[in-house]
């Protein structure tokens, strides 16, 4: 097999086609394991213009090659994880699905060879944005770095809570500049306190740096969504646990008349721009009859 093989197979992850994105994940982890940095791939040389493409492929194995991801990691897994990555920020949406669950593969099986600390720096620095980028540019790379995070949660290579914080702490930052991407973090969040390392303690630390309280639950439908996922994850996992949250997860949302009415108005104001109460409607549903028995519906 020689290099185009290889690197044919992240060109295919921007297929629409969901066979040939698996395919072509599935590839990229079989080819990882079967070679390493110095033998198992010839690069082909029969012609003058593979002899161009051969530099062009080298000049890009160097560029993601630079620095070390672990120690005792491979150049081709090396060059695979910041491939991966770069597809997560590109600007090309469309390309985000495959590149995603190549990810999630490749962080699962070789998640032992990778210092992890370095990956989250790496990953960052990928994704670090200034002020001279444009919001589509700086959407991207937020998004970007939201999905390389949500995938090192889905490949199971966070496994402890020394890991987690600094995953929940890259989370919170961008859920307070990116509105756009509440509603895929809250997701996120549910999954770290529902894996097998999910904790009180972690929930504490989810709710403390985001500062949830009373009243942020009451002026942003964001919040009040998140405070409904959040309270869900606790009274089904935590219940009584926390010292510092329980009042707050107690807290009525539709406890008085007027308090209802503000929240149905903030419904109505935001929702259809930002819609993230949609994933929780149920949820504020149930708030509604759990809380007020249906007493405090407006007329």
């Amino acid at each position: 097999m020689d290099d185009r093989d290889f690197l044919g197979y992240f060109d295919k992850l921007g297929s629409p086609k969901v066979d040939i994105i698996k395919s072509a994940s599935g590839n990229i982890v079989s080819t990882l394991l079967t070679l390493d940095s110095k033998m198992g791939r010839k690069a082909s040389m029969d012609s003058a213009e593979n002899k161009v493409k051969q530099k062009v492929e080298e000049s890009l194995r160097k560029k993601y090659s630079q620095g070390d991801l672990g120690d005792k990691m491979s150049t081709d897994l090396n060059y695979s994880l910041k491939r991966l990555v770069r597809g997560l920020y590109s600007e090309n949406h469309a390309v985000k699905q495959g590149f995603f669950l190549a990810s999630v593969m490749v962080l699962n099986r070789f998640g032992s060879s990778i210092d992890f600390e370095k990956y989250m720096a790496f990953v960052k620095e990928e994704t670090k944005t200034n002020s001279g980028m444009k919001n589509p540019e700086v959407h991207a790379a937020m998004m970007g770095r939201m999905m390389c995070i949500s995938a090192m949660i889905d490949s199971q290579w966070v496994s402890n809570a020394k890991q987690a914080v600094p995953v929940i702490d890259a989370l919170v930052e961008i859920y307070n500049t990116q509105e756009f991407l509440r509603e895929g973090i809250q997701l996120v969040f549910v999954k770290i306190l529902k894996s097998s390392f999910g904790s009180v303690k972690l929930f504490d630390h989810i709710v403390s740096k985001l500062g949830l309280n009373e009243t942020k639950i009451t002026i942003s439908s964001s919040d009040l969504s998140l405070f409904f996922v959040l309270r869900e994850v606790y009274i089904s996992n935590f219940k009584g646990q926390s010292r510092e949250h329980d009042t707050l997860m107690s807290f009525d949302v539709v406890g008085n008349k007027k308090q209802l009415q503000f929240v149905a108005g903030l419904i109505k104001q935001q929702t259809y721009l930002f819609p993230r109460l949609h994933s929780s409607a149920i949820l504020l549903v149930r708030e509604l009859f759990r809380g007020s028995n249906g007493k405090h519906f407006p007329k």
